[in-house]
């Protein structure tokens, strides 16, 4: 049986490696393939449609990593919310909530820059 350290270690990296193919898609939908290009460019055999098929599958795939990410910590998570978190706890969750400021900045984005 594999322990739980381990497990969590392969959670993360799948978790990155999937992070790492949505924005991939992504970035390849978004500035390689803009839009009405469906029928004109193609990467691999794929139109940008088919791109964003996979980008919508690649995406389900990291919420649910990140899911099972969030059960592994989940004994973390409730003591944090109970307020029983050590000192190195608490700059962990310092950073985590510094990285989810920056994540949902960077989610905001598109809808408060003005369009050129």
């Amino acid at each position: 049986m594999i322990n739980k350290s381990k497990l969590i270690m392969f959670i993360d990296i799948s978790a990155f490696i999937s992070f790492v193919f949505v924005v991939t898609t992504g970035v390849l939908m978004r500035y390689v393939l803009p839009p009405r290009s469906g029928q004109s460019m193609e990467i691999f055999g794929m139109s940008r449609h088919e791109w964003g098929d996979i980008h919508f599958y690649i995406t389900f795939i990291f919420l649910a990593i990140l899911s099972i990410h969030l059960l592994l910590h989940w004994k973390f998570i409730r003591n944090v919310f109970r307020g029983r978190i050590k000192e190195a706890s608490a700059s962990r969750l310092l950073l985590g909530l510094v990285g989810l400021l920056a994540v949902l900045a960077l989610a905001a984005a598109p809808f408060v820059v003005s369009i050129e």
